[in-house]
Order: structure tokens, then C-alpha cells, then sequence
């Protein structure tokens, strides 16, 4: 898949994405603790993929990658609940279409540009299954040509991972997904 390929296909699951129902952050079914925990290894191996392209190192982006693919599968489809599933699902069929493309490649670009697809989705299952951890959606707006990116991260310090060293500071916070409690079910 080139480039011009993967932003259309970004293009195509961002109008997706906007389809979802608007849902606050607090307005979601409860969380179990044992869910929560799996999901936060989810969101934990979703930043170390941030820190591997911050730090432009492409063989830690591929194995986070499959990290985070192995962490989605030790949750049951009855862990996620119903509000979560449609996000939940995107997310699995992003990371799924990333693996593919990355591979067999030896180009850092086309991981940064599957990165952007993995957050887009990130964000929509975070907004709804939420985390125990503030969560920061961060902007480029110089990534991808002048198009701008999203991501998000844990850590307050900015590390921009569709530039890496290059311009590590590029870019800004524009919101604070704040924690969400867990039930004490499991």
C-alpha cells in the first residue's frame, strides 16, 4: 500500500470515526478492575509505540505494535462493554491493517502513518473504556504536509512520534482525557 493509499484509507476511518455517537467520557458502563487491568496493558503498550517512533526506533514501533495486538486478545468480547465494542472492534481492524503494513518494511514513515490510523482509534476506545491514567490527545499540525496528526500520550512532556528527533517538540495538548474509576466487579 503506498502513501497516497494509507492517508485515504486514514481519510476513510476518520469519517468513520466522526459517525460514532458523541459519548462522555463518564457516561459509559462500569469498567471492572480485571478488565481495567488488561486494558491498561492495551493503553501501556499503545505509549510505548508513541516512544519508539519519538524516538525513532523502528524495530521497537513493530514490536509494540504486536505487544498491543497480543494485550487486545486477552479480552473477552464480554469484557468490553456494549458502548465500547464498535471503537473496541475499529481498533482491533486498525491494528490488524498496521501489522500488515509494517511488516516487512524497513521505512520509520510508513509506521509514523499507521501510527496515526492506531490513534485515531485509540482515542475512540479511550473516550468510552477509558483509563486509570489521564490520557493527553496531543497535534502536529505540520505532520503529513501540513495536514496535522493527533496522538495521544501519558506523559505531560510533548515527544512528537511523526517527527522523532527531527522537530521532537512539534507540536501541542489540546485536551485531557481524564481517569476513569473502575467497578470493584471482576
Amino acid at each position: 500500500m503506498s502513501l497516497k493509499e494509507l492517508e485515504g484509507t486514514i481519510g476513510m476511518m476518520r469519517k468513520h470515526f466522526g459517525s460514532l455517537p458523541e459519548v462522555s467520557q463518564d457516561s459509559g458502563a462500569a469498567i471492572a478492575a480485571g478488565t481495567a487491568t488488561k486494558l491498561e496493558a492495551v493503553w501501556g503498550h499503545y505509549n510505548e509505540l508513541h516512544a519508539a517512533l519519538a524516538g525513532d526506533d523502528l524495530g521497537s514501533a513493530k514490536t509494540a505494535m504486536a505487544s498491543i495486538h497480543k494485550a487486545m486478545g486477552k479480552l473477552g468480547e464480554s469484557d468490553i462493554p456494549e458502548v465500547g465494542k464498535q471503537p473496541w472492534e475499529s481498533l482491533n481492524v486498525a491494528l490488524e491493517l498496521a501489522l500488515e503494513e509494517v511488516k516487512d518494511t524497513a521505512d520509520i514513515e510508513v509506521a509514523r502513518a499507521e501510527f496515526e490510523r492506531i490513534s485515531i482509534a485509540v482515542e475512540a476506545a479511550l473516550r468510552v473504556l477509558g483509563s486509570t491514567t489521564p490520557m493527553r490527545v496531543m497535534h502536529c499540525p505540520m505532520a503529513f504536509d501540513g495536514r496535522g496528526a493527533k496522538w495521544l500520550q501519558s506523559s505531560e512532556e510533548l515527544k512528537n512520534p511523526f517527527y522523532g528527533s527531527s522537530m521532537l517538540g512539534c507540536g501541542s495538548t489540546t485536551e485531557v482525557l481524564k481517569p476513569r474509576e473502575t467497578s470493584n466487579e471482576e
